[in-house]
C-alpha cells in the first residue's frame, strides 16, 4: 500500500510538473519526502529542489508557465535576497537564475516558493544603493503581485542582479571571473583546526574551478581547476572535504573542510560536484540506496566501508553471534 501511494504521488507531482506528459531526460528522479501530499522532493540535474504546498498553488495559478522545473535549466547566478514587505514582513530567500527562469525558495537547497519565466520579467529599476524592483507582466510570489521590491546584501550584490536580469534569454550565460558553466554558489563556512578560526566564504563551482571569495562578489582568494581536483567526500551530517593533487588555497594548503548550514544544502554541494566533475570523483560514505527504477544505475556512486564484527558468547568457537543492537 505504502509503494502504491508513492507511485501515486510521484505521478501527480510529475503532472504538476511536466503538465502531464514524460519528464525530460535530464530529470534523476521523483521522490515524495512525505506521503499526504504536502511536500515532495525530486533531484533534476546537478541540484535538488523542493517543492510544498506553496509552490504548488504558484504553479497551479500560474499554468502554462510550467514547461521545466527551474533546477533543471543552467544556472546563471543564486543567492540570498531579502523580500521588502514591510515593517516585521520582511523576508530573506534564496533566489535561483537560471537560463529561462527565476524562482525563490525558503533558502538554500530548501523549499521552492515560486517561480516564473524570464520572458515575464517587463523591467529592473534601481530603488537604492542596495535595492531594487523586479516588475514583472503577471503575477509572481506568494501574494500574487506583479512587482517585488528585493535588497540585496551590498551595492555590488545588486549590480549582480540587475545586469544578470536584464539579459535576455538568448544572452550569453558566463560570467566573468573563473567562467564557465555554474553548477553552484553560495556561503560556507571554511573549517579550520583547533586553534585557528573557521570563516564563512563565498564559494562557486563552475566547469572551470571550484573557487571561493571573501562575500559574494567580494574579493578573490583561491581557486582550483577542476583538473587538479582528487576527490570531494562526505564526511559528516554537514560537512565534506575538498582534496586536491596540488597546494591552492591561500595558506598553502591542498585541503578544504566545508561545513553546510543544512543536509539539504549538504546533498546539493556534492550533487553539484558528481554533475561537474562525474563519477569517481566524489566519495559519499552514506549508503542510501534508490529503487532499481528511481534512477539512472551510471548515475550511481558509492564506496565500501570496512566494518568490525563483535563475537558474543564465552568458552565456545561454536557460539559467534551478532547482537541485534550491533547490526
Amino acid at each position: 500500500e505504502r509503494e502504491e501511494r508513492t507511485k501515486n504521488s510521484a505521478r501527480r507531482m510529475s503532472a504538476l510538473l511536466y503538465g502531464g506528459v514524460a519528464p525530460p531526460e535530464h530529470t534523476v528522479s521523483v521522490v515524495p519526502v512525505s506521503l499526504d501530499g504536502a511536500e515532495f522532493e525530486w533531484g533534476v540535474g546537478a541540484g535538488v529542489a523542493r517543492a510544498g504546498s506553496d509552490a504548488s498553488a504558484s504553479a497551479s495559478a500560474s499554468a502554462g508557465q510550467v514547461d521545466a522545473a527551474p533546477s533543471s535549466q543552467q544556472l546563471i547566478c543564486e543567492g540570498p535576497l531579502k523580500k521588502i514587505r514591510g515593517f516585521a514582513r520582511n523576508r530573506t530567500r534564496w533566489f535561483r537564475l537560471t537560463a529561462h527562469h527565476l524562482s525563490y525558495y525558503t533558502g538554500n537547497a530548501g523549499r521552492l516558493i515560486s517561480f516564473i519565466k524570464r520572458s515575464e520579467i517587463a523591467e529592473v529599476v534601481p530603488q537604492s544603493s542596495t535595492r531594487f524592483v523586479l516588475h514583472t507582466k503577471s503575477a509572481f510570489g506568494y501574494s500574487k503581485q506583479q512587482q517585488m521590491v528585493l535588497e540585496a546584501p551590498s551595492e555590488s550584490v545588486m549590480v549582480k542582479w540587475m545586469v544578470q536580469l536584464n539579459k535576455t534569454e538568448d544572452s550569453p550565460t558566463s560570467q566573468e571571473g573563473d567562467g564557465g558553466r555554474l553548477y553552484a554558489e553560495g556561503f560556507l563556512v571554511k573549517k579550520q583546526p583547533f586553534g585557528s578560526r573557521s570563516r564563512q566564504r563565498w564559494f562557486r563551482l563552475t566547469s572551470r574551478a571550484f573557487s571561493y571569495y571573501d562575500v559574494e562578489c567580494g574579493d578573490y582568494m583561491a581557486g582550483c581547476p577542476l583538473g587538479q581536483v582528487e576527490a570531494v567526500v562526505d564526511s559528516s551530517t554537514y560537512e565534506f572535504t575538498f582534496k586536491a593533487k596540488r597546494p591552492f588555497s591561500k595558506t598553502g594548503s591542498d585541503f578544504l573542510r566545508c561545513e553546510c548550514a543544512s543536509v539539504a544544502e549538504k546533498e546539493k554541494w556534492l550533487s553539484s560536484f558528481h554533475a561537474a566533475l562525474g563519477p569517481g570523483i566524489v566519495k559519499n560514505n552514506h549508503f542510501t540506496p534508490l529503487s532499481r527504477d528511481s534512477r539512472d544505475a551510471s548515475q550511481h556512486f558509492s564506496v565500501l566501508r570496512q566494518q568490525r564484527g563483535e563475537y558474543k558468547g564465552s568458552n565456545s568457537e561454536g557460539n559467534r553471534f551478532i547482537s541485534d543492537e550491533s547490526l
